[in-house]
């Protein structure tokens, strides 16, 4: 269990290296002049960017990254740093946009389940839902969506848990009395990103 906590923070610590490089160096989202390219097309890497790669491997490569689709998906090393497309997938969960486009490419890996099988994940992030940006304050009177899955490791919780808090108009409940302190201290986009991986 202490290992496994251990990679989760770990692993929460490379996504957020990943998020400060690419928001902190241009040259890693901006696009080189056609003149830099290199023989093939393909961008020469800068510095940042080998950095980002290296971190979203390491990501890829922990117990935590249970990917769907071969080659495995970078969204959610960069969003969540770690992947549960490939349990979802297994029980009819949505998977995050990469991996159903993966799965409609036909790089879909888990036995018995087909592209019109798959569901994707609503937009995470800063992006719109619904008509408003996500992290806002529910509305008033919003019903309470009790989560019986610990959103740290995915485990279902039996009874009430151990621990329990409210993000919006989620009333989260943990598997053990370690997920509960590390879950609280990641902020309200990080919260909320693995409250949707598991509802």
């Amino acid at each position: 269990m202490l290992h496994s906590i251990k990679s989760r923070l770990v692993t929460g610590a490379a996504a957020a290296a990943i998020v400060s490089l690419v928001f902190a160096a241009p040259s890693v989202t901006q696009a080189a002049p056609m003149g830099g390219m290199m023989k093939g097309g393909m961008m020469p890497q800068t510095a940042a960017s080998k950095r980002v790669s290296a971190l979203v491997a390491k990501i890829k490569a922990g117990p935590n990254y249970k990917c769907c689709i071969r080659p495995m998906c970078d969204d959610c090393a960069v969003t969540m740093g770690s992947c549960p497309c490939g349990k979802h997938a297994a029980t009819g969960m949505p998977v995050c946009t990469q991996c159903k486009g993966g799965w409609a490419a036909g790089e879909g890996v888990i036995p018995g389940k087909t592209a019109a099988d798959i569901k994707v994940m609503k937009p995470m992030g800063g992006m719109m839902m619904k008509g408003k940006k996500m992290g806002a304050a529910p509305a008033a009177g919003a019903k309470r969506i009790v989560v019986s899955t610990c959103p740290i490791t995915g485990t279902k919780v039996v009874g009430k848990g151990a621990g329990m808090s409210v993000v919006e108009n989620y009333e989260v409940h943990f598997c053990c009395a370690g997920c509960k302190p590390m879950f609280d201290k990641m902020s309200k986009a990080q919260q909320l990103a693995k409250i949707r991986a598991v509802v």
